[in-house]
């Protein structure tokens, strides 16, 4: 296991820490969700935790989901998840060697952090984004060079609304 992980792991108090997972990303969803293929073949969904990319559907969507293929299409990802969400994808951090991807994502303008979760976020990661966030805001990288994005929590609920 590579340093960083190893650091990583070691900084989540045990109560939390539910398992890890290795494997080849194989299909990216959108910009917080992708599917890793196991060494078995088996294929599991991700929803990479603390941020949150917009919808495809939305402005900067599909460049955001472009983006987190660019960096982890068929390449070996290690996900250290904490639970599974209502639709069984497995919610973690992605790790590209020692790259945090979900960070990664954050500081490419194609996340923000989700501070509603802030509670599930180890404080570690949850000041790194947040850092992160308002790095990207004021040089208006990616989805912040819109006058007002619109976040993927507002997006949806007004889908619903519709």
């Amino acid at each position: 296991m590579k340093p960083l992980a190893l650091m990583f792991l070691l900084l989540l108090p045990s109560s939390v820490f539910a398992d890890s997972l290795r494997g080849v990303a194989a299909r990216v969803i959108d910009g917080d969700t992708f599917d890793l293929r196991d060494a078995s073949g088996q294929t599991h969904r991700v929803r990479l935790s603390g941020i949150d990319a917009p919808e495809t559907s939305q402005p900067f969507g599909k460049a955001c989901r472009q983006s987190l293929g660019d960096q982890i299409s068929g390449k070996e990802i290690v996900v250290i998840w904490l639970k599974a969400d209502r639709y069984k994808r497995k919610l973690g951090t992605a790790l590209l060697g020692s790259e945090n991807v979900n960070l990664a994502q954050i500081r490419s303008g194609c996340a923000w952090y989700f501070k509603r979760y802030a509670a599930e976020t180890p404080e570690i990661e949850a000041s790194q984004y947040e850092a992160a966030e308002a790095e990207a805001r004021k040089g208006k990288v990616g989805l912040w060079q819109a006058e007002k994005p619109i976040p993927p929590w507002d997006w949806r609920k007004k889908k619903r609304v519709i």
